[in-house]
C-alpha cells in the first residue's frame, strides 16, 4: 500500500508540474477620410478679369496748375467726364473641405467586445516588438480527492502546496522572434492567440479611462473529457491549456495509471488593457484552473490554477 500511495503522489506531482510547463492578425490602422473636392463647373463665371472689371462714369472739375477751378468765358465752372474703376473686390466661394478624423467607438455589446480582443489578441503575435511573461504562478485551486485512499488527503494536499507557487523557469521570458512570440503569449505554440466566439464567454466587459480600453472576459467551463486541444472546447480557444496527451507524455512511470485520464477547465478569466487609439494591448492577466480525473482508487481528482502576467512593447 505504500508504495502504490508513492507512485501514486509521484505521479500526480509529476502531471502537475510537467504539464505546467509545455505546453496573429492583420493589423489594421483607421485613416482620415480623404476627400476631394472638384471646382464647380461654373467656377470660371465667378472669377473676375480685368476686362470685365465695372465701370462708374463720374464728373470731375477741372482745376489749373494753382489747383484752382477752371471757368469758361460764362463764368461756369469747367467739367469733364471721367470713368472710375470698380475696385470692390468680389467674394470669392470656399470650395475646400477638410478632412475628419474618425475616432474609434468602444466596443458595447458582448459580440463587439470579443471581436474587438480577437482581433487586439492576435495581433500581439504578429506585430508587437516584444512580449515578456512577467510571472507564472502555479496554485492548487481545491484539495485533492483521493477516493478510497481519503486518509491520506491531507499529506497529500500539504505536498502539494509545498510545491506549488512562482514558476521561475518561466517567469520573466521575453520573445521577439515570431517563434519565442508564439512560444510565450496564449495559446502557447500557435500564430494565432484567440478564436472565442459568444458560446464561448459567459460575460464580456469593456471600461475605459485615460485612453485605456480594460476588457473583461470569463469563460463557459469545460467538463471533464479525455480529449482536449488547442482550438477546442472554449478555454482551448484563448489559453494555454494542459492537454491530456501532454500529461501523458510526461507522466514517465506512472502512465500504466493514466488509461483513464479526463481534464477539464474552468473559472477561465482574461483581463487586457488597450491603448484605445492603435487598439494594441499592453499588458494581460490570464487565470484558469485545469481539473485532473483518474479512475483509480475509486476516483482521484485534483485541481490545479495557472496564473500568468503578460506585458507588451509596440
Amino acid at each position: 500500500m505504500k508504495k502504490l500511495l508513492a507512485l501514486l503522489m509521484a505521479g500526480i506531482m509529476l502531471f502537475a508540474f510537467a504539464a505546467c510547463g509545455g505546453n496573429g492578425e492583420e493589423e489594421t490602422t483607421t485613416n482620415p477620410e480623404e476627400i476631394t473636392t472638384e471646382a464647380p463647373a461654373n467656377a470660371d463665371v465667378e472669377e473676375t478679369t480685368a476686362a470685365e472689371e465695372e465701370t462708374e462714369e463720374v464728373t470731375e472739375v477741372v482745376t489749373d496748375d494753382e489747383g484752382e477751378a477752371v471757368t469758361d468765358k460764362d463764368g461756369d465752372v469747367v467739367t469733364e467726364k471721367a470713368t472710375k474703376e470698380d475696385k470692390t473686390e468680389k467674394p470669392t466661394k470656399d470650395n475646400s473641405v477638410k478632412p475628419t478624423q474618425q475616432s474609434s467607438k468602444k466596443p458595447e455589446s458582448k459580440a463587439e467586445i470579443i471581436e474587438y480582443f480577437n482581433k487586439a489578441s492576435n495581433k500581439v503575435k504578429t506585430s508587437a516588438k516584444s512580449v515578456t511573461k512577467v510571472r507564472e504562478e502555479n496554485y492548487q485551486a481545491k484539495d485533492i480527492n483521493l477516493g478510497a485512499l481519503g486518509m491520506f488527503e491531507g499529506v497529500v494536499n500539504d505536498l502539494i502546496n509545498k510545491n506549488m507557487g512562482v514558476n521561475k523557469e518561466q517567469s520573466g521570458r521575453v520573445g521577439t522572434s515570431a517563434a519565442d512570440k508564439n512560444a510565450i503569449y496564449p495559446v502557447e505554440n500557435e500564430s494565432w492567440s484567440s478564436k472565442l466566439t459568444a458560446a464561448d464567454v459567459k460575460t464580456a466587459e469593456c471600461t475605459e479611462k485615460n485612453g485605456v480600453y480594460t476588457i473583461t472576459l470569463t469563460l463557459v467551463n469545460d467538463p471533464l473529457a479525455q480529449s482536449y486541444s488547442h482550438g477546442t472546447g472554449h478555454h482551448g480557444k484563448a489559453f494555454s491549456i494542459v492537454m491530456p496527451q501532454t500529461i501523458k507524455d510526461n507522466a514517465g512511470g506512472a502512465a500504466s495509471l493514466l488509461g483513464s485520464l479526463k481534464v477539464g477547465y474552468q473559472d477561465g478569466k482574461i483581463v487586457v488593457n488597450v491603448d484605445a487609439a492603435t487598439g494594441n494591448i499592453t499588458s494581460a492577466k490570464y487565470d484558469f484552473v485545469w481539473i485532473l480525473n483518474v479512475d483509480v482508487f475509486g476516483g482521484v481528482t485534483a485541481y490545479f490554477g495557472i496564473r500568468t502576467d503578460y506585458s507588451m512593447k509596440w
